[in-house]
């Protein structure tokens, strides 16, 4: 599947599923450093490919958000070519925007958990995990079965550098 492909089938995703938007991030440009933080929503994937160029650093801080949306933005940032950086909290779809980072640098905190729907954790089999795992081994392929080994509950196991 081609890159544009994948990026419209993604979009199209997120205005399918990511029809709750709360809390949207706060996505900031200084020099080549674009800063994330908040809750990643649908709207926040046109913020970021308005912002980020190639080579920037995206710092992360957020406790998660839209999967979908954190996938079509990870997407982007892989083949930008740019350095995720966390230095905090990044949880929960937000460890999925950190691991596309081509270059990554860890000084905080990465949580994940289970794909859930109504707090209940889905079958590995669901299209949720498997878009998760898709995309995984597109933009970092030496994470995927550590994630699914570990994202296995409710609650966040967190990883630290």
């Amino acid at each position: 599947m081609s890159y544009n492909m994948k990026i419209t089938l993604i979009a199209i995703l997120v205005a399918l599923f990511g029809n709750a938007i709360t809390n949207a991030a706060e996505i900031t440009k200084v020099d080549n450093n674009v800063y994330i933080t908040g809750n990643i929503e649908p709207l926040d994937y046109g913020k970021v490919i308005n912002l980020v160029d190639y080579n920037d650093n995206v710092i992360l801080k957020s406790n998660g958000g839209s999967t979908y949306t954190a996938l079509a933005i990870g997407y982007h940032l892989n083949k930008l070519d740019v350095k995720t950086i966390v230095n905090d909290d990044c949880h929960s779809a937000c460890g999925l925007i950190f691991f596309s980072g081509k270059h990554q640098e860890l000084n905080g905190r990465i949580g994940i958990h289970c794909t859930h729907q109504n707090m209940v954790c889905v079958d590995k089999d669901h299209q949720a995990n498997k878009s998760i795992k898709f995309y995984l081994n597109e933009v970092n392929p030496k994470v995927t079965k550590l994630y699914f080994k570990y994202a296995d509950k409710l609650t966040l196991t967190v990883f630290t550098k």
